[in-house]
């Protein structure tokens, strides 16, 4: 921490932009648990409730649209005869979502949005739904299937009990939150200059959060001082000037901002700003920023995130030598192998009627690539005519079996893939063989350049080490000099680096975990893994090292 001290980061733009950011976060986690989570209860209606639901399966399909009066629309075509696989082509940039009709495949209990698993559940089978808000945004959707798994015992029951109660609680405490900044959004009621927000919207593309707002603004077009200064907003208490939204541009996510697309999506992203905004004040109000565990942790993760810059310092620069990847594989040439693989053709279509169709026609002896163009629901299908190139055993998966049984130019299948069905063309087969040095050369390159990450950041702690035992040995030299203790290495520096190795730690569930804490099982899963003994410990551990 001296040595980024002395290179400046603790005062520079990424530093403060994360630290606002990071402090924010503190403070509403903590005033949400003191006033919104201590109030939630989970009794034992709830848990019967939930445990049923998780013997539950569902199998469904869904529209996305951004607006109420989108998702209607949707709905109405879906009435007067539309498809889901026609209607999901125009609504989804996911590949695969525009490919099988929305089909989402089957969830239980916790592991949607709860809005969206609400509805799902309360539909009947082939019955489609009215519009449904969801975090982000609307959507129309159709129950394809039901699997009800027989009711749990008593004993499997009490064994889940304790997983099912955090769950329900975390699902609580959403929608209390949500309930929360829905009311916020009305009170403070807030008003749009048509105008302005259409003009921030085209600068949207072009706007960095990791600059500096006089930057951001120049480089927008926000040149002079009335543009900076002109009104995006004006609410119950006051009003927001384009300057003071970029002002907060800095503390939302990447996610956050790639969202907005439309001046509505400005609107939303606009009105979170202002209803966070709001909640701070009550936080700091009650002077939830003077509480020890908030600063605690502030500290903590702006550790992380010091250890973290500081290790990319070192490891970007890190290159593999040639003569050691020359080296490497020479002595370990037999381990790079092309897997034996199967030159593919496929097509999918949305029902298993229309699959064995196709088959037929086929086997009379109608071009697979012509059908492919026709009639997948692929969108490359047209360009490649369902040609998907060589796949390896594990990428075939349960194909496996069949294709590899069959000759060259046979067709095989139908296979159900989640809600669509597939005809899969073999084209060929090659059989494994050894990598030249070149074809292997960015595989070993991936292998050799974490090790050699891992070796430079440890070299450079020895160094700093080093450098400090140094300068503390001196500092002992001269007291000893003067009467006092004679000098002894420190072993503080160990402890320094075991934190650190478990901060990192700590750092790497955090982002293994991201993708869960979406939805409420997934925090309750992480909290039931990491448990909140072993966190604090983490945390207690990490503060009390040297720095």
């Amino acid at each position: 921490l001296a040595e980024v001290r002395k290179r400046g980061w603790l005062e520079d733009t990424r530093y403060r932009q994360k630290y606002s950011r990071v402090r924010t976060q503190a403070i509403l986690d903590d005033y949400r648990q003191r006033y919104v989570a201590a109030s939630v209860t989970v009794d034992e209606e709830d848990l019967k409730r939930a445990s049923a639901r998780l013997n539950v399966r569902v199998g469904a399909r869904h529209l996305y649209a951004r607006t109420e009066q989108e998702a209607w629309e949707l709905r109405d075509l879906l009435l007067q005869g539309s498809t889901f696989e026609e209607l999901a082509m125009k609504v989804f940039q996911d590949p695969k979502l525009k490919a099988n009709g929305g089909y989402l495949g089957y969830f239980t209990y916790g592991e949607m949005d709860p809005a969206f698993e609400e509805a799902a559940y309360r539909l009947r089978i082939g019955e489609i739904s009215e519009p449904v808000k969801t975090a982000w945004g609307y959507s129309i959707i159709k129950v394809e299937a039901r699997v009800s798994k027989p009711m749990a015992t008593e004993y499997e029951f009490l064994q889940r009990k304790k997983q099912l109660a955090r769950v329900i609680r975390a699902s609580k405490i959403d929608e209390k939150v949500k309930q929360a900044t829905e009311e916020i959004a009305q009170q403070i009621s807030p008003k749009f200059n048509e105008r302005v927000v259409d003009t921030l919207l085209h600068a949207w593309p072009d706007l960095e959060p990791q600059k500096e707002v006089n930057e951001v603004l120049n480089k927008s077009g926000f040149v002079d001082q009335r543009a900076r200064s002109a009104v995006v907003a004006e609410f119950t208490n006051g009003k927001w000037t384009v300057e003071d939204v970029l002002n907060q541009f800095p503390l939302t996510t990447e996610r956050q901002r790639r969202y907005v697309k439309t001046s509505d999506d400005l609107k939303q992203f606009v009105t979170g700003l202002l209803v966070r905004e709001q909640l701070l004040r009550q936080a700091l109000r009650e002077k939830i920023d003077k509480l020890p565990e908030v600063g605690k942790r502030i500290q903590t993760e702006m550790r992380v995130f010091t250890l973290e810059r500081w290790r990319s310092l070192i490891t970007d620069t890190v290159k593999v030598p040639e003569d050691l990847l020359c080296s490497w594989y020479q002595k370990h040439a037999l381990s790079y192998l092309f897997p034996e693989g199967w030159d593919i053709s496929e097509m999918a279509v949305s029902s298993r009627k229309k699959a064995l169709d196709l088959l037929h026609q086929l086997r009379s002896g109608v071009s697979f690539e012509l059908l492919a163009r026709k009639h997948s629901m692929r969108p490359s299908a047209v360009t490649t005519g369902g040609h998907l190139g060589l796949l390896t055993r594990e990428r075939l998966g349960k194909w496996i079996n069949e294709v590899a049984r069959a000759k060259k130019g046979e067709t095989v299948g139908p296979f159900d893939i989640g809600g669509y069905y597939s005809l899969v063309k073999v084209n060929g087969y090659q059989p494994s063989k050894q990598k030249t040095f070149e074809e292997a050369k960015l595989q070993i390159t991936g292998e050799l350049l974490w090790q050699l990450k891992q070796e430079a950041f440890f070299a450079s702690l020895e160094q700093l080490r080093k450098l400090r035992w140094i300068i503390g040995g001196t500092q002992r030299l001269r007291k000893g000099s003067h009467g006092g203790a004679a000098p002894r290495r420190s072993s503080g520096f160990e402890g320094s680096r075991e934190a650190f190795r478990r901060g990192m730690l700590l750092l790497v569930q955090r982002r293994a975990t991201m993708t869960d804490l979406r939805y409420p099982i997934g925090r309750a899963r992480l909290e039931a893994q990491l448990g909140e003994g072993a966190r604090r410990e983490l945390i207690d551990q990490i503060e009390a090292a040297p720095s």
